[in-house]
């Protein structure tokens, strides 16, 4: 039963983890064409231009979208331990071992 009580704040986090992208993909979608444009005639490589134009820009976005699903991951995972480790407690005052 214990081992229930690591592996629930795991699913719940791979559960979450679409919500967290879908945050993360739209901030990067709003930075304005052209930001990248103007990084690219600045004579930036793509990369460069992701590394010093869109991610600075977008790191607003992306740190709401990473608080929003952390705060409900925990909090689904809060719940769930709670849970189960009160049922844990209940059988196996009930039974002496379980």
């Amino acid at each position: 039963m214990d081992f229930l009580l690591f592996l629930v704040p795991w699913l719940s986090t791979v559960f979450n983890l679409p919500q967290m992208t879908r945050s993360v993909e739209d901030s990067l979608k709003h930075v304005h064409h052209t930001q990248r444009e103007a990084g690219l005639a600045l004579g930036l490589s793509r990369w460069e231009t992701v590394l010093h134009v869109v991610i600075p820009e977008a790191l607003p976005g992306i740190v709401t979208g990473i608080v929003l699903a952390s705060g409900r991951i925990f909090g689904e995972a809060a719940a769930l331990i709670y849970t189960a480790g009160q049922s844990h407690q209940h059988l196996t005052g009930l039974t002496g071992t379980f």
